[in-house]
């Protein structure tokens, strides 16, 4: 049995591909004619794409079947999460108690930082109600650190002690 090898070139492609703030991605394939020998230049509209990356595959010696990634970034909202809505921390500013109330029942813990960043307070929320005492802290500004059950930030919150 007669064998013909043909000679296959290797070409070695990375791709990066860095999302900032894309909130949708769109994967197409279109199909295109053209002769292997004599290469062709991707177009829209009749001209160059600049910076367009794509993986070609030859299925025969007269089509190319081009994958292209298509990124549809929309416009981010800026509202609140649903849960940081259902937060209310009070009063702020405060002389010694803060309370941390949740529209429904909550496990998590709260931390309490300094303005240097030192933690000075940790405790668990495990009801819908918490109060957190100041009492024994200078007046000044500090920060109350919301995390879930699982250890996800919810919330940063300003507390302004007097």
């Amino acid at each position: 049995m007669n064998r013909t090898l043909q000679k296959y070139k290797r070409v070695k492609i990375k791709v990066t591909i860095i999302l900032l703030f894309a909130t949708s991605i769109t994967f197409s394939q279109q199909l295109a004619i053209s002769n292997l020998n004599a290469g062709f230049q991707e177009t829209t509209n009749g001209t160059g794409i600049v910076g367009e990356v794509f993986n070609e595959y030859s299925i025969n010696s007269n089509i190319i079947v081009e994958t292209i990634l298509d990124f549809n970034n929309n416009t981010l909202s800026t509202s609140e999460s649903d849960l940081e809505s259902l937060i209310k921390v009070y009063p702020n500013p405060t002389s010694n108690i803060v309370t941390i109330e949740f529209q429904n029942d909550f496990k998590g813990t709260y931390t309490l930082y300094d303005v240097l960043g030192k933690q000075i307070l940790v405790n668990t929320l495990n009801s819908i109600k918490t109060q957190a005492s100041l009492e024994t802290y200078d007046s000044g500004m500090y920060l109350l650190v919301l995390n879930n059950e699982y250890g996800k930030l919810i919330q940063i919150i300003k507390i302004l002690k007097e």
